[in-house]
């Protein structure tokens, strides 16, 4: 079991390294609109980012909230998504066959998946 949620967890939390940078851009563009300066600062996706990485350059870009963004993805996908084979073997039995629709949505309400 610790196996499946350590890959699960580790694979999400390099997902989110990755694509971290997207998550920075959206949330300047949010908390931009919310005070009234999205006209001013931030103006779509692509010239946020350009902004972003002239004024604070690439760590402004990458850094912001990826430690969180991981420790999310090591405990909460992690488990949801490791946990999911043997929570079907414990609720379904050995079974390795297809077990259905509503049993695997059963159990992914069970994991939280």
């Amino acid at each position: 079991v610790f196996r499946e949620v350590a890959a699960a967890g580790f694979t999400n939390s390099w997902a989110s390294c990755v694509w971290n940078f997207t998550d920075v851009a959206k949330v300047r563009v949010q908390a931009a609109s919310s005070s009234g300066l999205a006209c001013a600062q931030y103006q779509g996706f692509g010239p946020t980012i350009a902004r972003i990485c002239s004024e604070e350059g690439l760590r402004g870009l990458l850094l912001p909230g990826i430690v969180a963004s991981c420790m999310r993805d090591l405990l909460y996908s992690g488990l949801s998504i490791g946990m999911y084979p043997a929570m079907k073997q414990q609720l379904f039995g050995s079974d390795t066959g297809d077990i259905g629709l509503l049993r695997k949505f059963a159990t992914g309400i069970v994991t939280g998946a």
